[in-house]
């Protein structure tokens, strides 16, 4: 892990003119980009404009395809790559998962639901592999993340806000180098969405988050690297400070936008009066 959130030397991914292709339609196109370990990164866009499919191609879960043109894609410094490798390297925070996890492990404990991302299943643990070491790696990584008072709470009765924090020790329990974040204050209320922006703050030293978002106010002071998608292609990647403007974003969503950073350094935008 790196310290102190330092960029590191070696990409962890590498795209270069990525494309994936469903059912003969372009999804993405022309994908070129490099994501540095402790570069930690926002992808945004509009709605359908590509990011779950580049999140996906980020993780394995979808394969691009490839043309005659010098297209590839490196993840973790290989082209060729088992996906469960590359899964065990990237802990991954979605909606879909949250709403996974509420009808599959409503039936387990908060520690049970930490342990179950060391066997990557959902409302399951076999219980003759389970070990005293593996009981208390949850239990002193939820310490750590100062939820240990929900290890014996059953999930059914938890918040929104205290089931996140659950699946974010399952994510971290199994020591991935990078958190993956798809929209991830989706059904959180203001409470909650604080709660999970300032763990997201505490373990951004130790992993490289990525954010997939619409959602600007999630930026967090910690994430300095943008990329912005639409219509399946790179619009603009580069630093937040130089990204992060009226006139980009109001090209981005194609409504005119004003921005501005409050004093905790969180970006806000509000809807424009002039056209674009």
């Amino acid at each position: 892990m790196l310290p102190c959130g330092g960029v590191g030397q070696d990409a962890i991914f590498e795209l270069t003119k990525a494309g994936v292709i469903r059912k003969g339609q372009p999804l993405l196109s022309e994908i070129s980009l490099s994501i540095f370990a402790g570069q930690h990164t926002a992808i945004v866009g509009p709605n359908g404009a590509g990011k779950t499919t580049l999140m996906r191609l980020l993780t394995g879960d979808t394969f691009a395809s490839y043309k005659d043109n010098g297209s590839s894609v490196k993840l973790f410094g290989q082209t060729r790559y088992s996906v469960w490798d590359v899964k065990k390297r990237i802990g991954i925070i979605t909606n879909d998962l949250d709403e996974q996890h509420k009808v599959h492990a409503a039936h387990m404990t908060g520690i049970e639901v930490a342990l179950t991302g060391l066997f990557d299943s959902i409302g399951y643990l076999p219980l003759d592999g389970l070990t005293r070491q593996m009981k208390d790696k949850a239990y002193e990584l939820m310490k750590r993340l100062n939820i240990h008072s929900l290890c014996g709470h059953a999930f059914c009765n938890m918040s929104s806000g205290e089931a996140r924090q659950c699946l974010i020790a399952r994510a971290l329990i199994s020591e991935p180098e990078v958190m993956m974040l798809d929209e991830p204050t989706t059904g959180l209320d203001i409470a909650a969405q604080f709660s999970f922006f300032d763990l997201m703050t505490r373990i951004s030293d130790n992993y490289t988050v990525i954010l997939i978002t619409h959602h600007i106010e999630e930026i967090l002071p910690f994430i300095r690297n943008i990329v912005m998608i639409k219509n399946g292609r790179i619009f603009m990647q580069g630093p937040k400070d130089q990204l992060l403007t009226g006139g980009n974003l109001s090209a981005l969503f194609g409504v005119r936008l004003d921005v501005h950073m409050d004093r905790n350094g969180i970006y806000h935008i509000l809807r424009g009066s002039q056209p674009i």
